[in-house]
């Protein structure tokens, strides 16, 4: 069954993604090898350029916003809908990290004559606004925790268990709020495990070159808790402007099963108007 990302399903994705893309802890003894092997990869932080900002665009909350104007237009009389899906836009500066602003919506009943139960419909506006904005609210968690990919490691968040460099790999491992989790860099590729409350995810991030350094490009992961699964795969276009190497499109889909039920959901955000100062 094909259905889109709910709020509760876009709730453990963006938990997913958070804890896939979390940094987690490193001792300082290793530091100077470690800062050295990840210097290969293509972080925003160290590119010449003081700020940039785009627009999102999310498909599935713009379907979301046409589907309630479809459920509301018996009320179209009763009611106004207000919204700024345009608005929705994201800024990046080295020294302020990345911001949002949110869109607006809002669903104000401006008249009550025919309303048969004014409760009711209040109840349902009151759920439609909540779903939308907890798809934004979902989005915007989704892109922190990939973006953080993008700013390199710093110091005083790290805390190395172990760093190994053998003849084909690299072997990273490390603990965060009692997660165990390990990293494994091979050629162009990242196998990570994880290891928590959460249960266990298991997940492989593929980079791309941009000139001499690694961008990940694709993400597949796993993740087993008792009898729920959850299998992701994501992908991430890229746009290059002024030199600057940034995502156009994020997309991809999940499958969740929990016994007998299955579902399998779709997602994409769109990065469109990029500015570069």
């Amino acid at each position: 069954m094909m259905n889109e990302v709910t709020p509760l399903r876009l709730s453990i994705l963006t938990t997913l993604l958070f804890l896939l893309n979390s940094s987690g802890s490193l001792k300082a003894d290793n530091w100077d090898e470690f800062a050295k092997y990840m210097g290969k990869h293509y972080y925003l932080d160290k590119q010449e350029f003081d700020s940039l900002s785009c627009d999102i665009v999310i498909p599935q909350v713009n379907d979301f916003l046409a589907q309630v104007k479809v459920q509301l237009k018996p009320f179209e009389k009763n009611i106004n809908i207000e919204s700024n899906l345009d608005s929705f836009s994201l800024h990046y500066s080295k020294d302020r990290g990345f911001t949002f602003i949110k869109p607006t919506f809002n669903i104000i009943i401006i008249s009550t004559d025919g309303l048969n139960n004014k409760s009711m419909l209040e109840s349902g506006i009151e759920k439609m606004k909540n779903g939308l904005n907890q798809q934004i609210e979902g989005t915007i968690q989704s892109i922190q925790g990939l973006f953080d990919d993008y700013i390199f490691p710093s110091k005083s968040e790290y805390e190395l268990e172990a760093f190994e460099m053998t003849k084909d790999s690299v072997i990273v491992s490390y603990s965060r709020e009692g997660n165990e989790i390990v990293d494994i860099y091979k050629e162009h590729y990242c196998f990570s495990k994880l290891s928590g409350v959460i249960g266990t995810i298991k997940s492989s991030t593929s980079f791309i070159s941009v000139g001499s350094k690694w961008i990940q490009s694709k993400i597949g992961a796993y993740l087993e808790n008792g009898l729920f699964k959850m299998d992701m795969q994501f992908q991430i276009e890229y746009q290059k402007k002024d030199g600057i190497h940034f995502p156009a499109k994020m997309f991809g889909h999940f499958v969740q099963s929990m016994q007998d039920t299955k579902i399998e959901s779709k997602f994409e955000t769109m990065f469109i108007n990029l500015k570069i100062y």
